[in-house]
């Protein structure tokens, strides 16, 4: 008996001290955060005064929309410690509308149609060859702040949300080398303008859309004051039918999202970034919320952390490793961060004062 207690004994002593050693470790992971909270500033441009509304990535170039030269700034992604613009289209000012004062957004979509957003319209480019583009056509859009695109069929689909006409599909050929301009010089649909056979709408829901993104069959929408909405898909893209599943009530104006492996995070302006369980998309439940200070503008989500456009507060990385517990991990203070996109190991930010910065992700 004294025999086999000797070694229930040992077991027992392990236990405890495996125990002991666990918050130690965890105490030594956060250190290991802490020590690298400093983002790496890699590259900046600061050569406007104005208001850098949005960054896209494609190819090799960055495309960065400028309120200050009215139009849009090329950089060469080869150049990023010292960026400068290598081209661009400017001055676009006799495609406003009255109404229209400054660009919101910009979306790229399959590297070749540029969607820049004012605030009543979308301003539709061709930018497969981004140093010749080519002026689309002017869609009115009321109240978009994002827009969301896929291939299918040999067609795009372009979905946005409007504040007029609710959820919209906008479909268009694949091929753009085959549209031709029009009379007036623009194309869409080989000249002509889109018919009802081409468009889809969905307005059966309480309306205050900011940002979207579409998964499969799932639309999920941060729709403002209302929260977080999620919709099903089904039948054709255009027209669609659309089913609302579930609305889920959040602290906050819903501005922009990100959704991955069933997780949404969702920034909330000054109320701060929402982490929401979308698994089952008929029961999305709130998992926690970070009040990081300033205001929450944009979010990222990559490998299990939200990445984070934070108004005066800069650019800041979320781990959401247990959605339950988010904490910040690393940061770069800046004036105003705005927007940001992730690509090719970098964070490429839209600073309201500082211009274009472009920081290492240390996840990558």
């Amino acid at each position: 008996m004294e025999g086999s207690a000797a070694p229930r004994r040992l077991r027992l002593m392990a236990a405890l001290l495996s125990l002991l050693l666990v918050p130690v470790l965890m105490s030594c992971a956060r250190r290991q955060d802490a020590e690298q909270a400093r983002l790496e500033l890699v590259g900046a441009w600061s050569g406007v005064y104005d208001e850098v509304a949005d960054i896209s990535v494609g190819g090799e170039l960055l495309f960065v929309s400028s309120n200050e030269r009215r139009g849009v700034l090329l950089f060469d992604l080869d150049h990023e410690a010292a960026p400068a613009p290598v081209g661009g289209f400017t001055d676009l000012d006799s495609l406003y509308s009255a109404e229209d004062a400054y660009f919101l957004s910009s979306y790229l979509y399959a590297d070749s149609l540029l969607f820049l957003k004012l605030e009543t319209n979308l301003l539709a480019f061709n930018v497969a060859d981004p140093f010749q583009p080519d002026y689309v056509r002017t869609i009115f859009a009321s109240g978009v702040n994002n827009e969301f695109g896929l291939s299918e069929d040999g067609f795009h689909y372009l979905y946005y949300s409007d504040r007029s006409d609710g959820l919209t599909v906008l479909r268009f050929l694949a091929d753009l080398a085959g549209t031709q301009p029009g009379d007036d010089g623009r194309w869409f649909w080989d000249g002509a303008q889109p018919g009802t056979s081409d468009l889809g709408f969905f307005g059966d829901y309480e309306n205050d859309g900011n940002d979207l993104v579409v998964q499969g069959d799932l639309l999920y929408l941060a729709d403002g004051r209302y929260g977080l909405e999620i919709f099903r898909l089904t039948g054709e893209r255009v027209p669609m039918t659309v089913e609302l599943l579930s609305v889920l009530r959040l602290p906050g104006d819903a501005l922009r999202l990100a959704v991955d492996d069933g997780l949404a995070a969702v920034a909330l302006g000054g109320a701060g970034l929402a982490a929401v369980d979308v698994s089952d998309p008929s029961r999305p439940y709130l998992r926690s919320l970070l009040e990081p200070g300033g205001t929450v503008l944009d979010v990222e989500l990559a490998l299990d952390h939200a990445f984070i456009a934070n108004s005066s507060k800069g650019t800041r990385v979320v781990d959401l490793r247990d959605p339950a517990l988010p904490h910040l991990r690393w940061e770069f203070e800046s004036g105003y961060a705005r927007r940001l996109r992730l690509a090719n190991g970098r964070i490429y930010v839209a600073d309201r004062d500082e211009g274009l910065l472009i920081l290492d992700n240390p996840l990558e």
